[in-house]
């Protein structure tokens, strides 16, 4: 399938589904309007629903309800709910709940020393990690536990028991629990959900409260700036003056975003992002480049229960998984999502179909990803097939397994191991790739913080399948280690994509000011067979194929969230050549970030 075929066919599917989409919304405002006569019927609750639950939590992490009250959506969420000591200085447990606290959180009744052992209420934000960023704890008198927050699904059982999500909590409601309601459930204003609960979201994707335009259309806005510079990529002699010197640059970019959602009912949300770039980058001997652009990030509908118990996502939208390690990229797919009891199943079809790279456009994509609904221990396993078509005459499937997250009070981790098969032109692929680590944060007032890791992609023997390990062309290998912010885990300025390469890791940081970090993390890279090629990485120079080491890499990494609106991100590095680059000479990186939302 040519790319001109691929893009028409594709174009089709969108412009077919989101026919049928508006016709299930359409639909959907007329069927999904409660008559508020029935306000004390179980079956009315549904995602959107903005509902605060009292009840008791079971050692199995499900919340088991009692009593159920819906109320008009708020901007936060909230948990009351015994304190205990966190893993780390600034946190508290509640409910299960790791709560981050800062100089921005206000304290009512008792302080982060002594509202351990009593029952707190905390209001705030969560997290991608299942967290909670508190903006205020307030010591209560005892009583039962409560969590508050919108719906996120909602699915009868045989025994007419209902099983809900509300912040990340499996809730079951029995048959006699009668929901409450001051408002008429037609006169109630329904939470928006951005995007499905499942899916993560990278530090960019955050943004502020924003405004509201009406009751169902919220807009919010981010602003980010960043300098940056990076030196002598291709690891030439710096003295040398013959030497040509554009490899050097100095980047300031700014790039605004504007997410506008649209949730008309319960079952359908809508969103739209756009987003305005602007980039000098200052070639050196006064040259400079200069680009602005205007780009859809997302644009996408959501149905939610159409049938079957699938929600539908249909048009741009993100993959982005927590590690990146699998992808984070906008493709205009259709998605669909299922919760089958602990399980939570998503499969797509998706491609580019512009602003992207000629192999992505040329790329049909069939993923299918399984996962256990477990936020802090997620675990998972996947199918990532790409088809590039008959004129590339290459074809891809990642099949894998991963487990990620906070394993102790103390501890957390990672492990990631894929097998690729598939073909590239007349050889056959037979490969694999794995990366393993953990993050251990201290609980001494010291709050410091080790991290290792180790890394594999196989490299190819030139036997007569090809061994050489890719990953799926879609991650970006961004997450965080045990800092505050998010950092390339295979190095900053090298930046490699985990093929034909041993990667290992070791970072040392320390939290201060109890919503910031300082990290050093170091990292060592051979080759798994020599070879005189370096797939996908800022290095602009090939090694000799002899020596299989590449060399080692040092960052230093600063973030700054101590404002809940406004974030820092200070990084610099430095990569010293091996022996696989004989005459090389270091690299250098350093960037600073700033970004706000309003």
């Amino acid at each position: 399938m040519n790319r001109n075929t691929l893009r028409n066919y594709c174009s089709v599917l969108l412009t077919l589904g989101i026919a049928a989409g508006s016709a299930l919304a359409a639909s959907a405002q007329e069927a999904d309007v409660p008559d508020p006569r029935n306000v004390e019927i179980l079956g009315d609750l549904d995602a959107g629903h903005w509902v605060e639950v009292r009840g008791s939590l079971l050692e199995s992490g499900t919340f088991v309800a009692e009593r159920i009250e819906l109320t008009r959506p708020r901007r936060e969420d909230f948990l009351w709910g015994p304190a205990k000591a966190g893993a780390t200085a600034g946190r508290i447990t509640v409910l299960g709940r790791d709560i981050e606290t800062g100089p921005t959180t206000r304290w009512a009744g008792g302080t982060l020393e002594t509202c351990i052992g009593q029952r707190v209420r905390v209001r705030g934000l969560e997290n991608k990690h299942g967290g909670i960023v508190a903006h205020s704890i307030e010591v209560r008198n005892p009583g039962v536990a409560r969590i508050a927050g919108r719906i996120e699904n909602a699915e009868q059982l045989s025994d007419g028991t209902l099983h809900v999500e509300v912040l990340g909590f499996p809730v079951l409601i029995p048959p006699d629990v009668k929901q409450r309601s001051a408002i008429p459930l037609s006169s109630l204003q329904l939470a928006a959900a951005a995007r499905p609960s499942s899916v993560a979201a990278d530090m960019g994707d955050f943004f502020g409260e924003g405004f509201m335009i009406s009751k169902t259309v919220r807009v919010g806005v981010q602003q980010e700036i960043a300098v940056g510079s990076r030196r002598n990529m291709e690891l030439d002699d710096p003295d040398d003056t013959d030497i040509d010197e554009l490899d050097d640059r100095d980047d300031t970019g700014s790039r605004l975003r504007a997410r506008v959602v649209w949730a008309p009912t319960p079952r359908v949300t809508s969103l739209v992002d756009l987003r305005h770039r602007i980039l000098r980058r200052d070639l050196g001997g006064g040259l400079h480049e200069t680009s602005d652009e205007v780009s859809v990030g997302e644009a996408y509908v959501l149905f939610r229960d159409v049938g079957l118990g699938f929600d539908i996502q249909l048009g741009r939208q993100d993959f982005d998984d927590s590690r990146e390690w699998l992808y984070d990229q906008n493709l205009d797919a259709l998605r669909l999502f299922r919760d089958a009891g602990p399980l939570h199943l998503e499969m797509s079809v998706s491609t580019t179909l512009s602003d992207g790279s000629l192999r992505d456009e040329d790329a049909l994509n069939t993923i299918v990803y399984v996962s256990n609904r477990n936020r802090r221990r997620h675990m998972a396993a996947y199918l990532v097939h790409r088809d590039f078509g008959s004129t590339r005459d290459e074809a891809s499937s990642h099949i894998g397994v991963r487990a990620i997250g906070r394993w102790s009070d103390q501890i957390r981790g990672w492990v990631e191991l894929s097998s690729l098969t598939g073909n590239r032109g007349p050889r056959d692929v037979a490969a694999w790739g794995g990366d393993m680590g953990l993050s251990w944060t201290s609980s001494s007032p010291s709050r410091l913080t080790l991290s290792l890791g180790l890394a594999h992609g196989s490299g190819d023997s030139g036997g007569t399948r090809d061994s050489l390990f890719r990953q799926t062309g879609l991650q970006d290998n961004n997450a965080r280690l045990g800092g505050v912010t998010a950092v390339r885990y295979y190095g900053e300025l090298m930046a490699p994509e985990l093929s034909n390469m041993i990667i290992s890791t070791v970072g040392i940081g320390r939290r201060f000011m109890k919503t910031s970090s300082i990290e050093l993390i170091g990292h060592t890279y051979h080759q798994d067979v020599a070879s005189t090629s370096l797939p996908r990485t800022s290095i602009d120079q090939n090694p000799d194929g002899v020596s299989k080491d590449l060399g080692t890499e040092l960052n230093i990494v600063i973030g700054i969230r101590r404002f809940e609106r406004l974030d820092f991100e200070i990084v610099g590095a430095r990569f010293e050549p091996g022996s696989a680059f004989p005459i090389g000479e270091p690299a250098t990186l350093a960037r600073v970030q700033v970004r706000y939302r309003y």
